[in-house]
């Protein structure tokens, strides 16, 4: 049980929303002994309209939260069960994010929705208000603190549509106005609502960009490119899932890009949301995952699907997401071979992603036994890349022959590979000798030979003809689990500038 005393100065008129970032996993909430409501999941946000609760000075706030560890919730690599093991680890329970009091206008803007449309030079602002309503909505856009148009159009209804059109310029003015790793460039918007109750107005931002397949490619803004994806869980010693300051998402997303990666897969946590308002500030593209649950159960399918709607509904707009990943590993899944509900289960996610937002990817199952339909069919093997896997992995034929490590097939039995994209999601996994914990392989005996093997399987990687990408475990050791490029204090261990070396380099054309 959470209780706070607080004190608030609300002006008649206006609304009050009290909003939640994340509570894990079931929270039910009381505003001066009056029932709000209640949220059950524990990454994504939840709100209340507290404007006939709200007093003017003295509040009280109370929060129940009940988190079970039960195995059929959505939990990623949170323990269920005794001591941390293996790649589980600490468990996350109570309120992890910011709660704030938001006062808007009396009628007030809900939700936008970026829509762009790369080849059309245009993106739609979708904008959704409180109540179905009449009035005017202007959007103020600029991009560097200058102004690069402002709209103004009538609103009869719960939703508008602006239309923000680019002229088409051509390449170069494209790397000006358009969003990529090489040139993260983005727009502000001002958003403002009025009607006879008065003025609402929101600020927020939107990059232009693209991301698509053509055969067994990866393309972003229309043009290839080879994915040098790391590995990130998001733990940190201070506060598990969060660092010791705010600082620590920026610093996360810094370190990625300065050890030559032009993406990160965050692995099973959806993360803060300050984590990919930096990675949209400084260029780096990222595959938002859903944390995993265990048992397969009809609640675990609801969890699973709530979640996975809510966090769409919440990053949709940053532009440095590229793909979502519904289950890892078939994590969940563990009888996909002899319940057909689990591989529906999985089908249902894919959808799911597609309908709230066709213009990213989807990775339905990472790692083996890839489900149709997905956008991406992704491999992890954790052997060493020795010149004779490069060939066996250079010829598609290999999706007919078995998973390394795990013997479990890579595509479910029945389906057929039909040329998409191959990636190596998960691969690495080593530590240097005199670390605590494991990896995926002997200790190597010095950060000489650390460094050489993993430049050995990257040079490798990159002759691997049916490659499109890759992704080294891991960015972090994450307690037990010591192989990470950095200490889990954010320290490398071995010279910056050599592993960077290795991982900015892209295949020879």
């Amino acid at each position: 049980c959470y209780e706070r005393n607080f004190n608030a100065d609300f002006e008649n008129g206006k609304t009050a929303l009290l909003h939640f970032g994340a509570v894990d996993h079931d929270a039910e909430v009381w505003l001066n002994g009056t029932f709000l409501g209640s949220h059950s999941g524990g990454y994504t946000p939840f709100c209340f309209d507290v404007s006939d609760i709200l007093k003017n000075g003295a509040n009280k706030l109370t929060v129940y939260v009940t988190d079970e560890f039960r195995t059929d919730s959505v939990r990623g690599k949170q323990i269920w069960d005794g001591e941390p093991w293996g790649c589980h680890y600490s468990a996350v329970t109570g309120i992890w994010q910011e709660v704030w009091l938001e006062f808007t206008g009396g009628d007030y803007i809900t939700d936008v929705n970026f829509v762009t449309d790369f080849d059309a030079h245009s993106v739609t602002a979708e904008i959704t208000f409180s109540r179905k309503l009449n009035g005017f909505i202007s959007a103020d856009i600029s991009k560097n603190g200058e102004n690069y148009m402002s709209l103004r159009q009538s609103v009869n209804g719960r939703t508008a549509k602006i239309l923000i059109a680019f002229e088409d310029c051509g390449v170069k003015d494209k790397e000006v106005y358009t969003w990529s790793p090489a040139h993260p460039n983005l727009f502000d918007v001002t958003l403002s609502l009025e009607t006879e109750n008065g003025t609402d107005t929101v600020e927020t931002y939107f990059g232009m960009r693209k991301i698509s397949t053509a055969g067994d490619k990866f393309y972003f803004n229309n043009s290839q490119l080879y994915s040098r994806m790391v590995l990130d869980q998001g733990y940190w010693t201070e506060g598990i899932y969060r660092p010791a300051d705010d600082d620590g998402f920026r610093e996360d997303v810094e370190w990625t890009l300065k050890l030559g990666f032009n993406a990160a897969r965050k692995h099973q946590k959806i993360e803060d949301p300050k984590y990919y308002y930096w990675a949209d500030r400084l260029g780096l593209i990222v595959w938002g995952e859903l944390p995993s649950f265990y048992g397969f159960t009809d609640y675990a399918c609801a969890d699973a699907e709530n979640t996975m709607r809510e966090f769409i509904e919440r990053d949709k707009n940053h532009p440095s997401i590229a793909a979502w990943v519904p289950f890892n590993e078939s994590w969940g899944l563990r009888s996909l071979l002899g319940d057909s509900r689990q591989a529906d289960a999985a089908r249902e996610l894919y959808y799911l992603c597609k309908r709230m937002d066709p213009s990213r990817l989807v990775s339905t199952n990472d790692g083996w036994e890839n489900i149709f339909p997905t956008d991406i069919c992704s491999v992890h093997d954790y052997r060493s890349f020795s010149e004779k896997l490069t060939e066996y992995y250079s010829d598609t034929s290999f999706f007919d022959t078995g998973a390394a490590r795990t013997g479990h097939p890579y595509l479910v039995p029945g389906e057929k590979y039909s040329g998409q994209p191959v990636m190596l999601t998960e691969f690495g996994g080593k530590r240097i000798e005199g670390s605590d914990g494991w990896g995926y392989d002997l200790p190597i005996e010095s950060t000489e030979k650390y460094l050489a093997e993993i430049k050995s399987d990257i040079d490798n990687i990159l002759k691997t003809s049916s490659f499109c990408g890759y992704c080294y475990t891991q960015l972090t050791d994450v307690y037990q689990e010591t192989n990470g490029l950095l200490f889990m204090d954010r320290t490398p261990k071995a010279d910056a500038e050599k592993i960077t070396e290795i991982f900015k380099k892209n295949p020879q054309k």
